[in-house]
């Protein structure tokens, strides 16, 4: 048994905080995307019969953009997790800030993300969908006129904005920022060149899964895990896009690295 040594645990300590700091820049990205998806609906669905309102696209390029700005930002944790690695004497700090965003931009044009934006998009799709089922029903049984549907999907779109779409914003942002700070950090391990073990670490929340405790129970067990073993979960690290959505959503673990 080898637990992670005290200088490991001090770093990952401030790691979270600033990953946590990102974090919260990310639910704004995204909310602001998911926002844009009902503001072009509104647009486009005025100038169409509210028969036509189902056939309306969505569209997913606020959605990506929205990947490709909050995912790079993790480099910052990347920067920090090599430099703690090689003692604080990286001099190439600005050089690998620029590596670790263009591999972070790289994850999101790879396929597993675009498979999420279009789940992301069609989750958008699907709520809207039951707004606008909702609103014609409504305006079936009670007579309302064009003009009244068109006010009702505005005012029924601002709740959706001000609500729901504030806390899917939240769970993605909150999912995507560990997966991208631990694909960072796994990056930034490997650009050391040295030879290194990782350890599950879990947050140690209440409601924190018994597989995710089981992988940060075994990894201290084993002193450390090799680069290319799968943690007893079945994740190479926490938020693995690999991993099952069961493994992965809303997970708030770190993946602690030292050189051997």
């Amino acid at each position: 048994m080898k637990r992670p040594r005290p200088e490991t645990i001090k770093f990952a300590n401030k790691f979270v905080r600033i990953r946590n700091q990102i974090e919260r820049k990310g639910v704004r990205i995204m909310r602001s995307a998911i926002a844009s998806q009902y503001i072009d609906f509104m647009n486009k669905a005025k100038n169409m019969t509210p028969q036509s309102w189902p056939d309306i696209a969505i569209h997913t390029e606020s959605i990506q953009q929205a990947f490709l700005k909050f995912y790079p930002m993790s480099s910052q944790l990347a920067v920090m997790q090599r430099g703690h690695l090689l003692s604080g004497k990286d001099a190439e700090s600005d050089f690998y800030d620029n590596v670790f965003q263009g591999r972070l931009r790289d994850i999101v044009t790879a396929k597993a993300y675009s498979e999420k934006i279009k789940s992301i998009t069609g989750t958008t799709k699907k709520r809207i969908d039951s707004t606008i089922q909702d609103l014609l029903d409504q305006a079936s049984t009670e007579g309302w006129g064009i003009d009244k549907i068109q006010q009702g999907l505005v005012q029924s779109f601002s709740n959706e904005i001000k609500g729901n779409v504030i806390a899917r914003a939240r769970g993605i942002a909150q999912t995507e920022m560990i997966s991208a700070s631990n694909q960072a950090a796994a990056m930034a391990a490997d650009s050391t060149r040295l030879e290194y073990r990782k350890f599950w670490s879990t947050s140690h929340l209440e409601n924190t899964r018994d597989s995710h405790q089981q992988a940060e129970a075994d990894s201290i067990q084993r002193g450390g895990l090799k680069k290319e073993e799968l943690h007893s979960n079945g994740l190479l690290y926490p938020g693995d896009p690999n991993g099952s959505a069961e493994e992965v959503i809303n997970c708030r673990c770190s993946e602690l690295y030292e050189i051997v």
